[in-house]
């Protein structure tokens, strides 16, 4: 038996699997749907639904990175609401109980039985985005995708501060 699988007779989940859920447990063996490198993801004539680049517009205009947590959850929480009218979903209900700012957002994740996005980690713009495309149906590669080309489209400046491990976006140290 597979030690992630492991539960107590009860039907607890097993202790090891806390916080872990179907749609983030990838993060613990590797996914090949996900890009080898952020160069399978960038693709500059990508396009987006009407609507998408206006909404990010306005999100950009809120300056995203400023404010108390409260006030950027409150302008992430806009973002994903306009969005979801965009693409015509119900928007995802936020669970932010898990931000911190000095851990990596990494362990975000989309619950699609619960439509719900759970932020954990430092509040990062490109996991929003991220985490909205899997609300979308997108596949991982695709989720990827289409989070890094809207943001680097959005917020080029931002974007060029960048460092890549494969896929995965990262502030500089220094930024």
């Amino acid at each position: 038996m597979n030690p992630l699988d492991a539960g107590s007779e009860l039907g607890e989940p097993s202790p090891i699997l806390a916080g872990v859920t179907p749609s983030n447990r990838s993060m613990f063996h590797s996914d090949p749907d996900y890009p080898a490198d952020v160069q399978e993801c960038l693709h500059p004539p990508m396009c987006f639904k009407a609507g998408t680049l206006t909404a990010m517009a306005k999100f950009k205009v809120s300056k995203p990175w400023r404010g108390t947590t409260d006030q950027r959850i409150d302008k992430f929480t806009k973002l994903v609401a306009d969005l979801s009218g965009v693409y015509g979903i119900q928007p995802p209900a936020i669970d932010s109980t898990g931000v911190d700012a000095k851990a990596s957002s990494g362990s975000s994740y989309y619950m699609p039985l619960m439509n719900l996005i759970k932020l954990q980690g430092r509040l990062s713009v490109i996991t929003l985005l991220h985490e909205f495309a899997h609300a979308l149906g997108k596949s991982e590669f695709d989720t990827c995708r289409w989070s890094l080309n809207l943001f680097r489209r959005v917020f080029p400046t931002q974007f060029e501060k960048l460092e890549f491990q494969g896929h995965v976006a990262r502030r500089r140290a220094a930024d």
